[in-house]
C-alpha cells in the first residue's frame, strides 16, 4: 500500500488506483466531468488537474497532472487546492466553454 500525502494529509491507498480515486475515498473532492468510478479513465476534460511532487530522485512532473489518469506511487504529494491549481482548471474550463457547440 502506497503511502500519499494529499493537501498536506497522510494516506495509505491501494496500489492500482488512481489519485482521484485516492482522493474521493478520502473525502476530497476534486473536480471533474468525464471521470466516473464504474467507468475506465478516459482523461478528457481536464477539469481534475492536481499539483504531483514526487520524492528525490524522482524528477519533478512537467506542469498540473490529470487526478483521473495518474496512478499513485509512494511519497507523492499532492495538493488539489492552489492558486496555480485553480487557474489551470479555470483555463480548462474556459476552452471547454469556448469551444462547446452552442447550436
Amino acid at each position: 500500500m502506497p503511502k500519499i500525502k494529499v493537501n498536506g494529509r497522510e494516506l495509505d491507498v491501494a496500489a492500482g488506483k488512481t489519485v482521484i480515486q485516492a482522493c474521493f475515498d478520502a473525502g476530497i473532492f476534486v473536480p471533474h466531468y468525464c471521470w466516473h468510478p464504474g467507468l475506465t479513465p478516459a482523461g478528457n476534460c481536464r477539469m481534475c488537474l492536481v499539483k504531483v511532487a514526487m520524492p528525490a530522485p524522482a524528477p519533478p512532473p512537467r506542469g498540473l497532472s490529470i487526478a483521473c489518469m495518474t496512478p499513485v506511487a509512494e511519497g507523492m504529494d499532492v495538493t488539489t487546492e492552489s492558486a496555480d491549481v485553480a487557474k489551470g482548471r479555470q483555463d480548462v474550463l474556459e476552452f471547454l466553454l469556448i469551444n462547446h457547440p452552442l447550436d
